[in-house]
């Protein structure tokens, strides 16, 4: 073998170097990259032990859900617009509310400033709650504005009902006196939705019995009539009154239904109607949707009741979305 020419050893010694520094720079880049990812904190709640109430001055239950979140696209939420904020709204996080420690909390952690939420957007606390999901207030202050990602100083934010300065519906007491929160009615306007599985996860944590077809507090009603009612399943129910009548179209005469129910609650109602109780029929060729409020809906038999169906029942089914 031919020994190397004068300078390449010194060559190949910086070869060499800029092996090592690249190697080395590779090591070092796959570390940060193994590090975890972290994020600002936000943690909103009321304080515990507070006098929360409703618009007619009952006692929040737990019924009474409430989100931290961002409306999209500029929309400025209103006392006058409420029919709008489902459809604007994005939420972050939702706590539940404890009936025995009469308060809310939970805590997101921000990974990304993806829209809608954005820094500084503006946030907001949202709750909504009784059995028609009508008792609403929503509120903010002028500092909660959304935070910037941070992965490497993690910060604690923390929002409380009581620093609020701004309440669109309902209303606040700083000082917690007469007391801490009070919803209003808001009628003809739906909260945010929500799935079974969410329910089921918030309602019926821990509970045996917890399938859509199961009665968990053994009243009689099915979980997923309980969802769809807005009753408590932990808490023996009676069902809400269904209202029937006879319409009359010109000359001839049809049942009526109407369905009293949460249209927050993602599930399907389907109308059957027999001449018998034994054969049933649904379909745009047996019932029509008469109207479809928040809080009820109105369905007609296409049948008419006459010499050839002097007699008609009607009944409701539940398919829930998962």
């Amino acid at each position: 073998m031919l020994p190397p020419a004068q300078g390449e050893v010194p060559q190949l010694k910086m070869h060499f170097l800029k092996s090592k520094r690249s190697l080395l720079g590779c090591i070092f880049t796959l570390v940060l990259g193994a590090l975890p990812v972290e994020a600002r904190i936000i943690s909103f709640f009321c304080n515990p032990m507070s006098v929360n109430q409703t618009a007619s001055g009952a006692s929040m239950d737990g019924s009474f859900r409430f989100e931290l979140g961002v409306f999209t696209g500029g929309f400025v939420p209103t006392s006058a617009n409420t029919s709008q904020w489902a459809a604007n709204w994005v939420s972050a996080k939702r706590a539940v509310y404890n009936e025995t420690n009469r308060l809310f909390t939970a805590e997101h952690t921000v990974t990304s400033n993806a829209a809608p939420f954005t820094t500084g957007a503006l946030a907001y606390v949202w709750g909504f709650g009784g059995t028609r999901g009508d008792e609403w207030i929503l509120f903010r202050a002028t500092t909660w504005l959304w935070p910037t990602a941070n992965p490497e100083n993690p910060v604690l934010i923390n929002w409380n009902a009581s620093a609020a300065t701004q309440v669109i519906v309902g209303s606040i007491n700083s000082s917690g006196s007469p007391y801490r929160m009070r919803t209003a009615t808001i009628s003809a306007s739906v909260p945010p939705a929500t799935t079974w599985s969410q329910w089921q996860a918030e309602s019926l944590e821990g509970v045996a019995l917890n399938g859509p077809s199961q009665d968990a507090d053994g009243d009689g009603i099915r979980n997923d009539f309980e969802f769809v009612f807005g009753l408590d399943p932990r808490r023996p129910d009676t069902l809400p009154p269904t209202l029937t009548e006879v319409a009359t179209l010109g000359n001839e005469r049809f049942l009526r239904i109407g369905i009293p129910r949460r249209a927050d609650r993602l599930a399907s109602l389907v109308v059957q109607v027999s001449p018998n109780l034994t054969s049933w029929s649904s379909g745009p060729a047996y019932t029509l949707v008469d109207s479809s409020a928040p809080s009820l809906l109105t369905v007609r038999s296409l049948v008419p009741i006459d010499g050839t169906t002097p007699r008609q029942f009607m009944r409701t089914g539940i398919s829930v979305t998962p």
